[in-house]
């Protein structure tokens, strides 16, 4: 049965609960009902091919539209804008200067949370209000591997930034370096053109800064691969009081509402 809801009643884009619902929505039997239906909502195999086409370096907005056309949606750049605004998509993770103008990057995953908002508004997410539903979906998502029990830690513990988790903020970290470093090499060879001894000089230590940021980026990257090795099951006492929380925040919205 499909119900009302607003979009101030969907988990927002930086909260513990999105994080972790994102990762199993589309495996409710609910949804993939309707996907047999022929509702324009995408599979879970269609969002795994976008985003893997824009892991590296992001994607813009025209890239969302593009995509989001050839399902045959009709939305608005406004109405993403909207949704950014009020915490529902996540923000730009940089800008960058092209020959057309100064563009703005954003997660590879843009479209996997539009596609939940735009599900969530249809449905009415029986998923997020059926108690015993959303236990089994949190402890599923938490069961996955540690890396997804981590990312959901560090979201509660810091309050959520723009969607963002611990191991997302330690790869942004890494890319504005290697924005910086570039940046620096051609700062350098312009202001020293003149001066080869004073600009192998800077380029010698710029390069010195290069190989750590090499170094860390091997490093963070084996600690992003031993949380994805591993798993946990959530059948402890401080997973089922996380549970408890989260549905008796559902339950309290639903509270307020009526």
């Amino acid at each position: 049965m499909k119900t009302n809801l607003k979009l101030s009643e969907i988990p927002p884009v930086d909260s513990v609960l999105r994080k972790l619902i994102l990762k199993l929505y589309m495996t409710d039997p609910t949804y993939i009902e309707d996907i047999g239906k022929g509702l324009p909502f995408f599979t879970e195999e269609e969002l795994s091919s976008i985003e893997a086409r824009y892991e590296e370096e992001g994607m813009t907005k025209k890239d969302l539209m593009a995509e989001i056309h050839k399902k045959g949606w009709l939305i608005k750049e406004n109405t993403i804008k909207h949704y950014m605004q009020i915490k529902q998509l996540p923000l730009s993770l940089r800008r960058e200067k092209t020959s057309q103008g100064m563009i703005s990057r954003y997660p590879h995953d843009l479209i996997r949370h539009l596609n939940f908002i735009r599900y969530c508004l249809y449905s009415g997410t029986a998923f997020l209000t059926d108690k015993g539903a959303l236990a089994d979906m949190l402890k599923k998502a938490l069961s996955l591997n540690d890396k997804i029990r981590l990312q959901s830690a560090s979201i509660e513990v810091g309050g959520g930034m723009s969607g963002t988790d611990c191991l997302h903020e330690l790869w942004i970290g890494l890319e504005r370096l290697e924005d910086g470093i570039a940046w620096s090499e051609e700062s350098i060879e312009k202001a020293f053109s003149s001066d080869e001894s004073k600009k192998a000089t800077y380029l010698s230590h710029l390069r010195e800064v290069e190989k750590l940021r090499n170094d860390l980026e091997h490093k963070i990257s084996e600690f992003d691969k031993l949380f994805e090795s591993n798993m946990t099951p959530a059948d402890d006492s401080r997973l089922l009081d996380f549970l408890d929380g989260k549905i008796a925040q559902v339950e309290d919205e639903e509270g307020g509402e009526s």
